[in-house]
């Protein structure tokens, strides 16, 4: 996922900024004030590419909630999977109690019916 690469990408920025800033004497709650500012700026010089791909992934992925996919594909073809594993499991349980079906159950009462008789 480029946007969490992204992100970590800057974190590391930032404290790298903080062990520079360190090194020169800065100290105190200001030390990091100015580690940020320095992370933002290198990050937008240096970073360039990474924001791009971040950006076309989080593009991606909104059109895709747009369409109703909530999913990445691979997840959706695997979740799809699943489903039918569990239907065809299901299947084979109900033939396994032996239930009679729709029309199993009309044959029965027509015999029945005709023994009655």
């Amino acid at each position: 996922m480029p946007f969490v690469l992204y992100s970590a990408y800057r974190i590391a920025l930032v404290f790298i900024s903080v062990i520079v800033l360190y090194q020169f004497g800065m100290r105190g709650w200001l030390l990091w004030v100015w580690a940020v500012v320095l992370a933002l700026l290198i990050s937008y010089a240096v970073l360039g590419r990474p924001r791009e791909q971040a950006s076309q992934y989080l593009a991606q992925r909104r059109q895709r909630r747009k369409a109703g996919h909530r999913f990445s594909e691979k997840d959706e073809s695997y979740f799809a999977e699943e489903d039918e594993a569990i239907e065809r499991s299901a299947t084979i349980e109900l033939a396994k109690q032996d239930v009679p079906t729709k029309d199993a159950a009309e044959g029965l009462g027509g015999e029945e019916q005709a023994e009655a008789e």
